[in-house]
């Protein structure tokens, strides 16, 4: 089923940021690059948080090693309210799960917050790379 009040507020960001590429799928996401960046942001009930997105930002392949990853989760002071997880493929992504903000300007604050931290995380993990 489709969550209509996800798809409007990615209707609305999409046109507060004057996004031209921005990319709304079949699976409820949109898709954009922010700040040099790519960036994915999903609708949380396709995994059972109703009321709330997922933002995933890539952080790469990164040559660095899985245990480095989970040494960064368990530092909450380096990744806030969220995580770094790998999926199928080689790549590894900054994770947050927030409440469905209520507007366009919210989702902005919110996304610009969660590059910041990806992006302290890319220095960390850079920091860890085995010569």
């Amino acid at each position: 089923m489709k969550n209509k009040k996800f798809t409007l507020l990615m209707m609305e960001f999409t046109q507060l940021v004057q996004g031209s590429s921005l990319l709304l799928d079949e699976n409820h996401a949109l898709l954009c690059d922010f700040d040099e960046m790519s960036c994915r942001i999903e609708d949380g009930v396709r995994v059972g948080l109703n009321d709330s997105i997922l933002i995933m930002i890539s952080m790469g392949g990164g040559p660095f090693q899985s245990e480095v990853a989970l040494r960064i989760n368990a530092d909450f002071s380096l990744s806030s309210d969220g995580y770094i997880a790998q999926f199928q493929s080689e790549e590894y992504f900054f994770v947050r799960g927030i409440p469905l903000p209520e507007h366009p300007q919210a989702l902005l604050k919110t996304l610009s917050n969660t590059l910041d931290i990806a992006k302290t995380l890319k220095q960390e993990l850079s920091l860890h790379v085995a010569n």
